[in-house]
């Protein structure tokens, strides 16, 4: 019944006849970069890349653990010998590879980053070391990585989406140029990217601000496979990246970011906040608070809808939703108490399920609270 996702019917919101498959839990791709075997599968790029390009695991600089991600630069590349010149020292990350195959989009990237690269000119300098690649989010699951998001930094001064709505495309909707990633400190980069066949956009943020934006083409729903680390001009002699304390979240496993500029909270930060109160004397002591962030999707023919996690599932738009609750409502198994819920006894009042936020809330006259 649905193209993206779809949920087996029981006590959903409104009535159907077809059940599909199960929607899987969301999932999350994460990596300290403690151990060689967190790549284990992967490709990973082979040392002296080109006789230039250096990496591994080292422990004199990190943002937490015992080790971080270090890729390195040691002279420029030939770029008339080679037809892909550039420097490369990186492990992928084959998210096609994993059992469920690649992740279902949005996802959300969050990463922190420290580099000491030499930005340079290429005004009157013919071969200046003018660019950087901190993230490359594929769309393709082929060796060919033929459609491509990157985050990239310049010469210019300013972080940047990449191969936005086609390759070698920089139309952003909204691009900060004030805002460039710092030398010699660790700094958290986030991307947001959701490869939908039509509507597709990414956004990127630098330390909790938006600095980028645009709309994305040539995707398929689903991020095969990404890489960050060392992808740069050819023509740098020198420069040094770490990446540390890396994860991916699937759709569905994260709070979505806001729209527009401003701070964005870490997922640990966000998932903190929407914990209750569970202290002594707390209505929620004992409890924990559900995800209930629903899953856009859409039917076959078209209608957008919301999967939500407890199973039930509504139409997007407000006329529909109501003609499919007056429909639901005219079978009896849908108008029945759960046991579990308060209010709406004989009838009167409104019922109350677990997880509203009024669940346990007591009297509103000021009776029992």
């Amino acid at each position: 019944m649905f193209d993206r996702a779809v949920f087996c019917l029981g006590g959903l919101l409104i009535a159907a006849t077809a059940c599909a498959q199960i929607v899987p839990a969301p999932r999350v791709w994460s990596t300290g970069f403690e151990r060689e075997s967190d790549a284990a599968g992967f490709y990973v790029t082979p040392q002296a890349h080109l006789g230039t390009s250096f990496h591994g695991l080292q422990s004199e600089q990190k943002h937490s653990g015992e080790k971080a991600h270090a890729a390195w630069i040691k002279g420029a590349n030939n770029t008339w010998l080679n037809a892909d010149s550039n420097h490369r020292a990186y492990p992928t990350i084959q998210l096609h590879k994993l059992p469920g195959g690649g992740y279902r989009t949005p996802v959300l990237v969050e990463w922190w980053m420290w580099q000491d690269f030499p930005f340079e000119s290429p005004k009157g300098n013919s071969s200046a070391c003018e660019w950087i690649s901190y993230a490359t989010l594929s769309l393709d699951a082929s060796d060919r990585w033929s459609r491509v998001v990157l985050l990239n930094q310049g010469w210019e001064g300013y972080t940047h989406l990449m191969h936005v709505q086609s390759h070698n495309d920089r139309t952003w909707s909204f691009q900060e140029r004030g805002v460039a990633v710092p030398q010699r400190k660790w700094t958290r980069l986030t991307m947001w990217l959701d490869a939908a066949p039509e509507g597709g956009r990414a956004r990127a943020w630098v330390d909790g601000r938006l600095v980028s934006e645009g709309k994305v083409g040539g995707g398929a729903g689903r991020l095969e496979q990404a890489h960050f680390g060392m992808y740069a001009d050819p023509d740098c002699r020198s420069g040094r990246i770490l990446n540390d304390d890396l994860a991916i979240y699937e759709a569905g496993s994260f709070v979505p970011p806001p729209e527009g500029a401003g701070m964005l909270p870490s997922q640990q930060e966000l998932q903190q906040q929407r914990q209750p109160n569970t202290g002594p004397g707390s209505a929620n002591a004992g409890t924990s608070e559900l995800d209930r962030t629903p899953v856009e999707a859409s039917t076959r023919q078209g209608d957008a809808v919301r999967l939500h996690p407890n199973g039930r599932w509504e139409y997007v738009d407000p006329a529909k939703a109501a003609k499919a609750r007056e429909i639901a409502a005219s079978y009896p198994e849908n108008n029945t108490r759960p046991v579990d819920a308060q209010g709406g006894v004989f009838g009167v009042g409104r019922t109350i399920m677990p997880g509203d936020k009024d669940y346990n809330r007591g009297s509103l006259s000021g009776k029992g609270r």
